[in-house]
């Protein structure tokens, strides 16, 4: 074939797979696979047209121009925006191409205009421009995911619903989706911002009750995707949808009760820390716990990692996993501590393949191992803080008291595992505090910390366990010293110890 016999123009924001498909319909070539072998591509090469690359674009314009007799830099521009990468694609977003796996639709678009549009395809696109529809994933009469043949320019290829019998439902867009309707065709300095925004948005709110979130290159195909685009614009504007969310999450996740607010919300928290600086009215999440139970929130697998998928065995497993660095951020312990910890509770961890040597912590575990280390102040309980004064008088301070606690090594509680106030009796504080004393002198303690907490100005005496004399005595005679500079400390029951 010397060239097409029917050689139409692209249409303004045409896709590239519409236009090789319309090239085809109107020359009497099948289907799309036929047309790309006549221009000298494998039936492969039909799933990257959503995804084509700058030279691959080249190289096919290079194959058209002589079947259009056109130049090749004039196909190349026609269809440019579709190709740049620097637009399209970011390794750092929550999703990474905006071109989506699968062919959306609107239907209403194609009766009229006989072509599909390529910003359908975006992942950030619930809507179209035109119409203000919601763009179809799948028939909605068969449900078949769409292919690129003739017949979606009339109706389903699948079931051949006619587009023409399609009602008009027309919604409320929001103001942000208007403005990103224009990051192919008049890009502005903000956009890059905007998409990172809305791409988190959409990928965590899939998962709305996981810990954790992870990157994904593309959107693959669920026929439920455009809704779900819409709902993620109206979670960033729309206050009710917001504490829906928060008000399930906490149904879903309060066997975390016991570590504290901060892990029941960490699917908003991660949301709100992607966010960054929106500039979105954002009322506190405050947990109503009378309230009536409330719809789930649907979750899509489609955000899931396949190594994640082998991990887990049920829908808990997944939202209660983390991986370990991220526990920290739940605990009050030094990175030493937590270790120390991590090492006593190592059941734990879920240990991933080896070519992926990331440690997960099961978040239930934890909780359910440490939910009696979660309790009202007793009659006969102290409370220790980070400022009172006889931690710094046993060159000690909280983090150790909570870890011993979190690790039954003195008998307390905790206030909540979030919190830096531990509940503990006189007596063990007072045996605990000496033990924490005769550790800290086993080795030399300098002269500077020794002013620095007990503002003591004998130097000579200070010296002196640092002689050749004071060697063997060193331990107690520091320990002495320390006892003689101590100041008497309160330990009294505060006045409304809960019984």
């Amino acid at each position: 074939m010397s060239h097409f016999g029917v050689r139409p123009y692209p249409e303004p924001s045409e896709s590239l797979s519409s236009y090789l498909l319309r090239l085809a319909s109107l020359n009497g070539i099948p289907n799309i696979t036929a047309m790309l072998r006549v221009l000298g591509y494998s039936q492969s090469s039909e799933k990257k047209l959503c995804h084509i690359r700058p030279y691959q674009l080249e190289s096919m314009a290079d194959a058209l121009a002589p079947l259009l007799k056109r130049d090749a830099a004039d196909i190349v521009s026609a269809f440019k925006n579709q190709a740049d990468a620097s637009l399209l694609y970011k390794p750092s977003r929550m999703i990474q191409d905006l071109r989506t796996q699968h062919i959306r639709i609107c239907p209403h678009c194609i009766v009229s205009d006989g072509y599909l549009d390529f910003q359908w395809s975006m992942a950030h696109i619930a809507h179209c421009p035109k119409h203000h529809s919601l763009l179809l994933d799948s028939c909605p009469l068969c449900d078949q995911p769409f292919s690129l043949s003739s017949e979606l320019f009339v109706g389903c290829p699948h079931c051949y619903h006619p587009w023409s019998d399609s009602p008009l439902e027309s919604h409320k867009i929001s103001s942000l989706e208007m403005q990103l309707w224009q990051v192919l065709t008049t890009p502005q300095a903000d956009h890059q911002f905007l998409l990172d925004v809305i791409t988190s948005t959409i990928a965590i709110y899939a998962r709305p009750y996981d810990s954790v979130h992870q990157e994904t290159i593309r959107v693959f195909h669920f026929s439920e995707y455009s809704h779900h685009v819409s709902k993620s614009y109206e979670l960033i504007f729309s206050d009710k949808a917001r504490k829906h969310w928060q008000r399930t999450c906490f149904e879903q996740r309060s066997g975390l009760m016991p570590l504290g607010d901060k892990a029941i919300y960490i699917p908003i928290n991660n949301w709100l820390r992607q966010l960054g600086h929106y500039p979105m009215s954002l009322t506190p999440f405050i947990a109503d716990k009378k309230s009536e139970p409330l719809s789930l929130l649907p979750e899509y697998q489609e955000f899931l990692k396949p190594l994640r998928l082998r991990l887990t065995t049920s829908v808990d497993d997944r939202r209660y996993q983390i991986p370990k660095r991220f526990l920290r951020e739940l605990l009050p312990l030094s990175p030493h501590a937590f270790q120390r910890f991590i090492t006593t509770h190592n059941e734990s961890i879920i240990h991933q393949p080896p070519q992926k040597p990331v440690e997960i912590i099961d978040l239930k575990f934890i909780a359910s191992t440490l939910a009696n280390k979660v309790r009202h102040r007793s009659a006969q309980q102290i409370i220790v803080e980070p400022k009172s004064i006889g931690l710094s008088q046993h060159l000690t301070n909280i983090n150790h008291l909570i870890l011993d606690v979190l690790i039954d090594v003195v008998e307390g509680s905790l206030e909540r595992l979030d919190s830096k106030r531990v509940y503990i009796s006189a007596e063990n504080y007072r045996n605990w505090l000496d033990v924490q004393l005769k550790k800290a002198c086993s080795a030399p303690i300098s002269a500077k910390k020794m002013k620095r907490t007990f503002g003591c100005p004998n130097d000579e005496f200070l010296h002196y366990m640092y002689t050749t004399e004071g060697v063997m005595g060193m331990a107690g005679a520091q320990y002495q010293l320390i006892k003689s500079l101590q100041r008497p400390m309160d330990l009294s029951v505060p006045a409304g110890a809960n019984d």
